[in-house]
C-alpha cells in the first residue's frame, strides 16, 4: 500500500485532518465508522497523546503502530477462546514506550534507520492477544523484520483475505510466525513474492493446516533458513525446496502429512547447500537414502523417531569432513554399523541407540573418540539386556534411557 504522496503536513493535531491523512491508505476504508475499533482507538492516540506536529510518513507510521498495539493488547480472539483465556487476558508482557508520547523509535522492540524508519519490529514471546493487525503493511518500504515468534494466541485473519498484505512485504529479510496462531490452509504462496528473504518461521503455528505450496519457495533466492516444523500437511516436501540453491537450515521435525501422505527422504537429496536438517518425529516411508551420502555441505543430521527401516548406508561416510552431528536413534534400523562412519573424522555427537543394529562398533569409529579424536558423545544399544546388542567399549552410553539426549538447540 502505498503512502500518500502529496499530502501536507500537518500542523494541527486533530481526528478530522489525520483522517484525511489516512484515507487514501485505509484498507477496507471504513475502519472509522466503529468507535471502538482499534483503528479507532489509534486515531485518539495520534490525536489526544502526539504534543508536536509530525511529518506525513511519521504520523502513518504512529498509526500502524498504534493499530497494532490495540489490536494485540489483551483483546479476545477465537484462540484465547480455546484455551480458556478470555475470563483472565492480561497485556504485553513488555509495552515500555508504546503509545506514548516518546519517539516510535524508543519503542520496545522497534529498531529504526537513520531516518527514523523503522526496519525490526521484535516482539517475540510478548503475550500478545488478539490479531496482528494488517495495518503493518504501511511499513513496507523500509521493515526487514518481523517476529512475532512464541505469541501462542495471536491470530492473522483467515486465509488470503485477511494474511495476502504480507506480500506487500518486499523489503522483509526474516518473518518469524512460529507459535503463534497464523491462520491459513498450509504454506501460502504468496511468501514467495519476497524476494529478499532469508529467514523464515512457521513452526508449530495453531492454524498452518493444508499443502507445503511450491510457489511459497519459487521467487526467493536468499532464502536459508527454513522451519516448517509442528504442522500438518497435505502434500509432501516440494521440489523447490529440493532444488533451492540457498536453503542451508531446514526444520521438519513433528510434522504429520495427513491423508495417507508418505513421504520419504529422497527429498534431502540434491540439497547441496544444507548444512542442518532436524526431522525428529516425523514420519518418513523407507530409510535412509544412499545418496545423503552426496550432501556435499551437511554438518548436522537428525532423523530420530521417524520409523525408519533398513540399514545405514556405507555411503554415509562419503559426508563432507565437517560433518559432526548425527541423530539417528529410536527408529528400526538393521544390520551392522559401517566402518565408514569413522571417515567422519570431525564427528562430535552420534547417536544410534534404540534400533535393532548388532555386531561390533567399527574400530575406525572408535579411533575417532575423544582423546584421540573429537567424538565426545557416542550412544548404541551396548547395555548387556539389549537384544540385539552392540558391543561397544567406546560408547558413552548404552540405550535410550542412559543416553539422553540434551545437545541441539535450534
Amino acid at each position: 500500500v502505498p503512502l500518500p504522496t502529496e499530502a501536507p503536513t500537518i500542523s494541527t493535531v486533530t481526528i478530522s485532518n489525520i483522517q484525511v491523512l489516512l484515507q487514501p491508505i485505509l484498507l477496507n476504508g471504513n475502519e472509522f465508522d466503529d468507535a471502538d475499533s482499534y483503528q479507532s482507538q489509534a486515531l485518539r492516540f495520534l490525536e489526544n497523546t502526539l504534543s508536536s506536529p509530525q511529518t506525513d510518513e511519521s504520523y502513518v507510521t504512529y498509526f500502524s503502530l498504534a493499530s497494532l498495539f490495540y489490536a494485540s493488547n489483551a483483546v479476545p480472539n477465537k484462540a484465547t477462546e480455546q484455551a480458556g483465556l478470555n475470563d483472565n487476558l492480561l497485556g504485553w508482557l513488555t509495552s515500555s514506550q508504546w503509545v506514548t508520547d516518546s519517539n516510535y523509535c524508543t519503542w520496545y522492540g522497534i529498531a529504526c534507520n537513520s531516518n527514523n524508519q523503522v526496519e525490526r519490529l521484535e516482539l517475540a514471546n510478548n503475550r500478545m492477544y488478539g490479531i496482528f493487525a494488517p495495518e503493518v503493511q504501511y511499513l513496507a518500504p523500509t521493515l526487514e523484520v518481523i517476529d512475532l515468534f512464541g505469541n501462542l494466541q495471536l491470530v492473522t485473519e483467515a486465509g488470503d483475505a485477511g494474511n495476502s498484505w504480507i506480500a506487500e512485504m518486499t523489503f522483509l529479510r526474516d518473518l518469524f510466525f512460529g507459535r503463534t496462531a497464523f491462520e491459513y490452509p498450509g504454506i501460502p504462496t504468496f511468501i514467495g513474492a519476497l524476494p529478499l528473504l532469508e529467514e523464515i518461521d512457521f513452526s508449530f503455528t495453531q492454524y498452518t493446516n493444508g499443502p507445503i505450496r511450491a510457489d511459497a519457495f519459487a521467487n526467493n533466492p536468499l532464502l536459508q533458513r527454513v522451519d516448517l516444523a509442528g504442522n500438518a500437511y497435505t502434500t509432501t516436501v516440494p521440489s523447490t525446496i529440493t532444488t533451492h540453491p540457498a536453503i542451508q537450515f531446514l526444520y521438519l521435525d513433528n510434522i504429520v502429512f495427513a491423508n495417507g501422505i508418505t513421504q520419504t527422504l529422497d527429498f534431502l537429496v540434491g540439497m547441496n547447500s544444507l548444512v542442518e536438517t532436524w526431522n525428529d518425529f516425523t514420519q518418513f516411508g523407507g530409510g535412509l537414502p544412499t545418496a545423503l551420502g552426496t550432501l556435499s555441505s551437511l554438518q548436522s543430521l537428525s532423523l530420530t523417531f521417524c520409523g525408519l527401516t533398513g540399514t545405514l548406508p556405507t555411503e554415509l561416510g562419503n559426508l563432507p569432513i565437517a560433518m559432526d552431528r548425527l541423530w539417528l536413534y529410536q527408529n528400526m534400523l538393521t544390520g551392522t554399523i559401517p566402518t565408514e562412519l569413522g571417515n567422519l573424522s570431525r564427528m562430535k555427537y552420534l547417536y544410534l541407540e534404540g534400533n535393532r543394529l548388532a555386531g561390533e562398533m567399527p574400530a575406525g569409529v572408535c579411533n575417532i573418540r575423544d582423546p584421540t579424536g573429537l567424538l565426545t558423545e557416542l550412544g548404541s544399544d551396548c547395555n548387556i539386556q539389549n537384544d540385539p546388542r552392540i558391543d561397544c567399549a567406546c560408547c558413552t552410553c548404552c540405550g535410550m534411557f542412559e543416553c539422553g539426549d540434551f545437545t541441539r538447540r535450534k
